[in-house]
């Protein structure tokens, strides 16, 4: 037949190009990333950046760890940023949650004191109760009324409700007219045996 030639076999280490794309893509993406974290510079803007660059790193070192290929990768990478950014993204809304605080406190309140269930809509008697009951936790002594403590739910809601009745109470559960609802307040109080 003829005769046979045979190769011996090698391993031919291919060289990496640069990822060009990867660089590009980290440069942009670190440049969304800071002027997204940085807009307004302050105490917050800076946790929320180093969070978001801790969570890129620690996604980047999972990412290291659980490859098979680990003898070729380095922590340190390009998709650092990009890792940040992609958190950045993920958690704007919390971002903006810790910026300006609880948009419902009255709300808050209503489930502190037990008036409303966790996910159950707060009404605005709800929260002319729960704001009731606040300010009597805060100053008891400077209430028009003196009820007690077993009493002042129910007093309070009898109390909201007349004021709603009357057009006097805002959605967030602040009286409109003070002299008015602590007109309301004592004729409730007089009325009935608190």
């Amino acid at each position: 037949m003829g005769t046979e030639t045979t190769v011996p076999f090698t391993l031919i280490r291919r060289k990496r190009r640069p990822a060009y794309g990867t660089a590009i893509a980290a440069v942009t993406a670190t440049a969304v990333w800071l002027s997204d974290v940085f807009r307004q510079v302050d105490a917050l803007t800076v946790r929320y950046a180093l969070i978001t660059l801790t969570l890129g790193f620690a996604a980047r070192w999972l990412f290291v760890k659980a490859s098979p290929r680990t003898d070729d990768l380095t922590v340190l990478s390009p998709w650092i940023p990009i890792a940040a950014l992609s958190f950045g993204v993920a958690l704007s809304p919390l971002k903006t949650f810790l910026a300006n605080g609880d948009t419902d406190p009255a709300g808050t309140l209503a489930r502190h004191y037990g008036l409303i269930a966790p996910g159950q809509q707060a009404t605005a008697v709800d929260r002319c109760i729960a704001r009731q009951l606040h300010n009597v936790s805060l100053d008891p002594a400077g209430q028009p009324v003196s009820v007690a403590l077993d009493g002042r739910v129910p007093f309070y809601r009898s109390v909201c409700n007349t004021a709603l009745l009357q057009s006097l109470l805002l959605i967030d559960g602040t009286a409109i007219n003070r002299p008015q609802f602590t007109a309301i307040e004592q004729n409730t109080f007089a009325a009935a045996d608190y």
